[in-house]
């Protein structure tokens, strides 16, 4: 049995199980039930921006992506392209071949989607925890339509690759464990929006610079910080930055 499966099960009285088939292999789901703390009254926010260059961007200034894990995607993209040309056209035996390798190399890719999630969503959880933060996630309903604009017709496929409601997902349960609030954000101006003066600044991909009052900043973590910010207003209802009045756009991504 996996370490994390074994941790988990650890004490626990299950309440069900049930057998799966899937292909070739068995699978035993095991439904547990696990009393889980009352959320702490948070005295600061983690903002979570998801996006193209990286995956994730937080407010404090770590992000996960990078050239690293973006060169393995880009590779895998590219292998499965290839394999897919000859699945469409070669000999009957080689399309047959050439499936199977596919549906491994689709395996490999979710089970590698999976760990990096899980250890994205850790950090995240464990970083709010340890300093009594609440996260703020922007809402995903239609990132893949809003930061595929951003992007020429050649990355879409490797960016609408990612499983990004997964991480959300996994982030959720392992806050609901350590007893973390979340907060669902509208993303809407966050992008755009200075956090440092709350005026409307400009993006040029990855960078985004303020004409009101000169800052310039990844992008990305400007957005994490507004995220935080507009989080910050509904989990703590006395929050500093946002004690100034909001230009209109900011105060319609907070309601």
């Amino acid at each position: 049995m996996p370490f994390f499966t074994n941790t988990a099960l650890a004490g626990q009285k299950p309440t069900s199980a049930v057998l799966v088939k899937k292909g070739k292999k068995y699978y035993l789901n095991i439904q547990v039930k696990e009393t889980v703390p009352d959320p702490d009254e948070p005295t600061g926010t983690l903002g979570v921006d998801l996006g193209i260059k990286n995956i994730a961007t937080l407010s404090d200034g770590t992000s996960f992506g990078g050239e690293t894990l973006n060169a393995y995607r880009l590779k895998q993209h590219k292998t499965r392209k290839s394999l897919q040309s000859k699945a469409d056209t070669g000999s009957k035996s080689t399309r047959k071949n050439t499936r199977r390798v596919l549906n491994r190399l689709s395996g490999k890719e979710r089970r590698h989607q999976r760990q990096v999630n899980h250890e994205i969503s850790k950090h995240v959880v464990e970083t709010a925890h340890a300093a009594n933060q609440a996260i703020a996630l922007e809402d995903l309903e239609g990132i893949r339509e809003r930061t595929n604009r951003r992007l020429r017709k050649s990355q879409r496929g490797l960016h609408n690759s990612w499983a990004f409601h997964q991480l959300k997902t996994f982030i959720g349960y392992k806050a609901l464990r350590a007893g973390v609030e979340v907060v669902a954000v509208n993303p809407a101006w966050t992008s755009q929006t200075c956090s440092c003066c709350f005026h409307i600044g400009s993006r040029k991909g990855s960078r985004f610079t303020c004409s009101n009052c000169g800052a310039a900043m990844d992008a990305d973590l400007n957005a994490s910080i507004n995220i935080a910010a507009v989080g910050g207003s509904v989990t703590i209802r006395e929050y500093s930055s946002l004690s100034c009045p909001l230009p209109q756009r900011m105060a319609v991504a907070a309601g």
